[in-house]
């Protein structure tokens, strides 16, 4: 996959408020599902963002109070399936 680097300035002040957040990994993740809450990435895009497995991003999303995506369409396809 191509990668483009993308470099964002926070003031000290900021950072220093909450450590907790102020690293690349929370970063990247906070920002992937904030793009899948709004529905701009599938989920499996949202987990390559930050590096996780499919299975790890649907934990993630749910330790961060978001729902999957799943349209009735979905739950047809589902069912034709069984």
């Amino acid at each position: 996959m191509k990668k483009k680097l993308m470099i964002i300035e926070f003031p000290d002040a900021a950072l220093k408020q909450t450590p907790q957040y102020a690293t690349p990994g929370a970063l990247k993740t906070d920002f992937a599902v904030w793009l899948y809450e709004r529905e701009v990435l599938t989920l499996a895009q949202a987990a390559r963002l930050c590096d996780q497995t499919r299975l790890q991003f649907q934990k993630t999303l749910k330790s961060k109070g978001v729902y999957l995506h799943y349209s009735s369409e979905d739950l047809k396809r589902d069912v034709q399936n069984m």
